[in-house]
């Protein structure tokens, strides 16, 4: 096998041009992108673009809505939900993140669930989105069931990934 190293602003164009393909909107296209190279980047490939065939057949198969509107109940000055209307979890992740940043600017905590979505990508994403704005930031998310639990025979579990997310200031000496 040949190893073939590509240029990160080719790489998004490649997963860009395949989600406009299968019907996704220019902005969600975008932000689905940005979250898959961010994370093949980062060395997180198992969450890069190589997900690109599986959204673009789930899309094609109606399993995710291109064109979903997303809507937030706020629950408390610092609480919200945000409904993804089965969308790209990517983009209802990036939305929630900018909703919670502003309940924090606001309140001093900003804490958003999201419901009604699908895989959000690398975690690493939404902290480093939260952290680039000051904030201290956890993201947690459900996976499909694929572990079985110690001593169990079959699976039951998700890995259930959580990120911490924490602003730092560089000092050059």
């Amino acid at each position: 096998m040949t190893s073939v190293n590509v240029k990160p602003e080719e790489l998004k164009s490649l997963a860009l041009n395949k989600l406009l393909q299968a019907g996704l909107p220019e902005k969600t296209a975008k932000e689905v992108t940005d979250v898959l190279v961010h994370a093949d980047i980062t060395g997180v490939h198992s969450h890069g673009v190589m997900r690109v065939e599986h959204y673009c057949k789930r899309l094609q198969s109606g399993g995710l809505n291109p064109n979903a509107e997303f809507s937030i109940e706020q629950v408390s000055p610092s609480v919200a939900v945000l409904d993804s209307d089965d969308g790209m979890g990517h983009s209802g992740l990036i939305a929630a993140t900018e909703h919670g940043i502003k309940l924090a600017k606001e309140t001093g905590l900003g804490f958003v669930s999201v419901k009604n979505t699908s895989h959000c990508g690398a975690l690493s994403y939404f902290m480093e989105q939260a952290t680039s704005e000051g904030m201290i930031a956890i993201g947690m998310t459900q996976t499909d069931t694929c572990v079985a639990p110690h001593g169990g025979a079959e699976r039951f579990l998700g890995t259930n990934p959580i990120a911490f997310g924490f602003p730092v200031k560089v000092v050059h000496r």
